[in-house]
């Protein structure tokens, strides 16, 4: 496991948010009426919710000049997420998407983000050294497969070798796999790269039904053992309902983490959340044990209410 001896650890976050419409009635030969227009990305998710677990993330991005990413960023800043890391392209939009929720709170989505700023955030050595000069100041990195995804194959080189040299100079990588299927040519492909990815990853966020969409077939020791295989000195497999295990190089056993049983409403940031204060809990000294269980209610909260990102009025979970 890691050990956190200092608690002022300074933690930066890279990836995509995209406006998000929600709400979706969508009834045959009826226009929708109810849409609601927002904003999510896993990543963002995930740094909005550490922010109110007390520790405020620094979120490294693209975005576009037009009049949503502005509101964007303001909201963001009023989260006390650390924006000064945030680029802004001029003529561009950020990527959109539109979300449907069933019954069971279960989603599907349809994207509009090919060419998006993010996607775009790594294709110069300009861009990549401005990143990368800007984790010098962290101790801490976060990204997610969806991060991963979205950049092109050059792109995904540069990245892995990048986080190496980082890794060298005293950084911890921290890595959620969040698969997304239609963002990958192949399975293959996303081996690939996540097998890569996985040997410069100190902390693992993994999602058991995520790693076996990848890896048909695998047990939850069958994906700790892979990803302790890799390097990771910290797996936490998250098992949706069932709460989540912890695994350590040196046990090679789960600790199990069980949950409150809820119904859910959304579970669009279920993962995200739980990454944000788990992640929160850790920067600030606590125990991963602890920290799963905390992270574990704030999951349970956030799946109750719609939509990615929890009003601040009705969100808060003790600790």
């Amino acid at each position: 496991m890691i050990t956190f001896a200092e608690t002022n650890k300074k933690i930066a976050i890279i990836g995509e948010c995209m406006a998000e419409v929600s709400q979706l009635s969508l009834q045959p030969g009826e226009a929708s009426s109810d849409a609601k227009l927002s904003f999510g990305g896993d990543t963002l998710n995930c740094a909005i919710y550490m922010a109110r677990e007390g520790v405020s993330p620094a979120f490294i991005t693209s975005i576009g000049d037009d009049f949503v990413s502005d509101w964007m960023l303001s909201c963001w800043q009023e989260e006390a997420v650390d924006c000064q890391y945030v680029s802004q392209e001029p003529g561009s939009a950020p990527g959109l998407y539109a979300i449907r929720t069933d019954s069971d709170g279960e989603r599907s989505f349809t994207y509009w983000r090919s060419g998006s700023p993010a996607s775009r955030m790594f294709d110069s050595e300009t861009k990549i050294n401005r990143v990368f000069t800007a984790l010098e100041q962290f101790d801490l990195v976060f990204l997610s497969g969806i991060s991963l995804a979205i950049i092109s194959d050059q792109d995904k080189e540069q990245i892995i070798e990048r986080l190496g040299h980082y890794r060298k100079a005293g950084g911890l990588v921290v890595f959620d796999g969040n698969y997304r299927q239609q963002l990958w040519d192949s399975l293959a492909s996303t081996r690939l790269w996540y097998d890569r990815l996985y040997k410069e990853v100190d902390i693992a966020l993994a999602t058991l039904d995520d790693e076996q969409k990848i890896y048909p077939g695998s047990t939850q020791e069958d994906v700790a053992e892979r990803l302790l295989a890799s390097g990771v000195s910290e797996v936490v497999l998250k098992l949706g309902e069932k709460g989540c295990s912890i695994y350590d190089p040196s046990t090679q056993k789960g600790i199990a983490v069980s949950t409150t049983p809820v119904k859910p409403v959304d579970t669009t940031s279920a993962g995200d959340s739980f990454n944000g204060a788990y992640l929160a809990q850790r920067i600030q000294g606590e125990n991963p044990l602890e920290a799963a269980k905390h992270a574990n209610q704030v999951a349970a909260h956030v799946v109750m209410h719609k939509g990615a990102i929890v009003p601040k009025s009705i969100y808060g979970v003790e600790k």
